[in-house]
């Protein structure tokens, strides 16, 4: 991207503004499920306070549960309504690990930031200076769950700003290339709440791609063809090529620090592992039914492909 572009604060834009497209789907689906958990434990709300009020011990543990088995839940049901800022971990684990580590970004200056791989320290009192950006990050965060939090409950919105702390406390001392990444997340963040917001969640909701593919609305076991298909895909691409490529000449696999062709393998099952059983189950659990099925013959699909290349 910064071949492309030749400048780096484009390029830092361009992918978060990537990123935050491919991830889109997912948070537009998991506040679809955080909407539908709402209004359940608003149904319940009455009844269940109800038994708490009048019932303690055993008596009220039981009827708890009896009661949530009549409607078809369960407790645990309710960390949907976390949906959206659970998903923000393991991307925010993802773009620290990059930003931290990334050697491009050693002295390079540009603007006001005279070190992107050190804090900015814009503002300097004496002998004392602050990071500015982390700040100015934390405001446009705030303002985003203000507006995404609208109409729901005080507690919804602490937890918003309290995780928007959280955020500022872990990125003040965060190189500048990362906060400014961050940064640019958080401002797609606010466009998408303020769209969704503008024109209402039921009409994005009502929005079908697949409703035209027909042999979607058979009834078959995707669960398990998907989850069938997703080891598969692991074990092609994270085991069996890189022990086929390394099996060709295992001398060649031994570097300097002596590591072993087995770690390299390893590695790559780690690797793998996290971008196809982990995003994998991500994107199928965010997914509706129809996706669902359509996701797991895509799946289907690739593996055949990759046996027939393996085959050849």
């Amino acid at each position: 991207l910064f071949s492309i572009s030749e400048n780096i604060i484009l390029t830092i834009f361009l992918i978060s503004f990537i990123v935050s497209l491919a991830c889109l789907p997912l948070y537009i689906r998991a506040d679809f499920l955080q909407e539908e958990e709402q209004e359940i434990q608003k149904k319940l709300s009455k009844k269940v306070n109800s038994i708490k009020k009048n019932f303690k011990g055993d008596e009220r543990l039981l009827l708890l549960q009896t009661y949530y088995k009549q409607n078809n839940y369960h407790p645990i049901m309710g960390l949907r309504l976390s949906l959206s800022l659970l998903l923000q971990i393991p991307i925010f684990i993802a773009a620290y690990t990059f930003f931290t580590h990334l050697e491009f970004l050693q002295g390079f200056s540009t603007y006001l930031f005279h070190n992107l791989s050190k804090p900015d320290e814009l503002l300097a009192i004496g002998n004392f200076t602050i990071n500015l950006l982390p700040i100015i990050m934390t405001i446009i965060n705030i303002y985003a769950g203000l507006i995404y939090s609208k109409g729901k409950s005080f507690k919804e919105h602490k937890a918003l700003i309290l995780m928007s702390l959280i955020f500022l406390v872990l990125l003040y001392n965060s190189p500048c290339g990362l906060v400014l990444y961050w940064t640019f997340n958080n401002i797609f963040s606010l466009i998408k709440n303020i769209y969704i917001r503008k024109i209402g969640i039921e009409k994005i909701k009502n929005f079908d791609i697949l409703k035209n593919i027909k042999f979607l609305n058979f009834h078959f076991n995707y669960k398990q063809i998907f989850i069938l298909s997703l080891i598969a895909l692991w074990i092609i691409l994270g085991i069996y090529i890189p022990s086929s490529v390394i099996a060709t000449s295992p001398l060649e696999f031994i570097f300097k620090n002596n590591q072993l062709p087995i770690n390299i393998v390893q590695y790559s099952s780690i690797v793998f592992a996290g971008v196809i059983i982990f995003w994998g189950s991500c994107i199928y659990y965010f997914s509706s039914e129809k996706l669902r099925k359509f996701y797991s013959l895509a799946k289907t699909k690739i593996n055949f492909k990759e046996q027939n290349r393996n085959r050849q």
